[in-house]
């Protein structure tokens, strides 16, 4: 079944997600601690979360609903250790979780913005991060950026060539698109 705006499957992007490996960095995890998390999108509040941190568990309240998540951990091959959600639905290890009650994508049914795009919009995409890689802005308009100190001239080189190639791909893409919507006009 379709959804709202065309294609298949809502995407990961406006969705509440808790991400593990964010609230390991951000101290959430430690044993007995009670933080608020307040997710939004464009200025627009998602969710207003309350994470209670267990041994083994997170307890995320979100208004009058509470959600319990397992932890697991794996062990890393040069010591230390790798924490993972435990999904209620599937039992699969996921490092981030989606929706309320809270699932992996999977479960949830969601796709990665990247698995919806055109090929169009993946060279835009592709071209805006090799300007950005060199400190440029994403506006393909403006002149690419100069090498940035300390960065190698070959590093330099790679990352214009594929900002080159991605532009080149989207305009051919855009081009072949205002020419098809041109035939289309004239045989009206």
């Amino acid at each position: 079944m379709s959804r709202p705006g065309g294609g298949g499957r809502l995407k990961t992007t406006g969705m509440f997600e808790l991400d593990i490996r964010w609230l390991g960095r951000n101290g959430y995890l430690e044993r007995g601690s009670a933080r608020r998390v307040r997710q939004t999108i464009n200025g627009h509040l998602i969710a207003d979360a309350r994470i209670e941190a267990k041994t083994d568990a997170l307890r995320v309240t979100i208004g009058e609903r509470c959600d319990w998540v397992d932890i697991a951990r794996t062990e890393q091959r040069l010591g230390g250790e790798r924490r993972w959600f435990m999904c209620d639905e599937c039992g699969r290890r996921a490092a981030v979780l989606y929706g309320f009650p809270l699932s992996c994508r999977t479960c949830q049914g969601l796709a990665y913005p990247s698995q919806r795009e055109t090929e169009r919009d993946r060279g835009l995409r592709k071209a805006r991060k090799a300007r950005a890689r060199v400190g440029g802005s994403g506006n393909l308009v403006a002149p690419f950026p100069g090498r940035p100190k300390g960065m190698h001239q070959v590093t330099y080189d790679r990352h214009w060539a594929a900002s080159i190639q991605a532009e080149q791909v989207s305009l051919s893409l855009t081009a072949r698109l205002v020419a098809n919507s041109a035939t289309v006009r004239r045989g009206r």
